[in-house]
């Protein structure tokens, strides 16, 4: 009975280690949050949505972002580094939209970090009932030495 439960805690790490690493090698640090921005509901209703999406997926997302990013040149000097978590709000256009800073790292990072989310195009705008609404997102962006 020992051995078995040593056994599988021991697969279970090694299962553990192995998605770690692999999310690792293709750079994904963290899974994005997102969440509607929905009007208040009456009831007990049925809720279909869609969330805003990028056009090119989430590898894209991640592609799109490390693409963009310019270290800033004091931070490299200064070692800076760490994972900044933007959050921000696709609106019923599919315009980024509200972007701030909910954990940053160091001012002149979480300021690149900004800039890059900002800039991110294009997106699919989000339904709520079937009508266009506005969904907010967590992304982490990391840098690294």
């Amino acid at each position: 009975m020992n051995k078995f439960r040593i056994a599988s805690i021991a697969t279970m790490l090694v299962a553990i280690l192995v998605l770690s690493s692999c999310a690792a090698l293709f750079g994904i640090q963290e899974e994005i949050i997102f969440e509607p921005i929905p009007g208040k509901l009456n009831g007990t209703e049925t809720v279909i949505q869609t969330g805003a999406e990028f056009n090119k997926g989430y590898p894209g997302l991640i592609r799109d972002i490390s693409r963009s990013i310019k270290y800033p040149e004091i931070s490299r000097r200064m070692s800076k580094q760490g994972t900044v978590f933007v959050k921000f709000v696709i609106d019923e256009n599919a315009s980024v939209q509200d972007v701030s800073v909910e954990k940053g790292v160091d001012f002149n990072l979480d300021q690149e970090a900004v800039r890059v989310i900002k800039n991110l195009k294009p997106w699919q705008a989000g339904s709520y009932n079937g009508t266009p609404a506005a969904f907010e997102y967590t992304v982490p962006v990391s840098f690294r030495l």
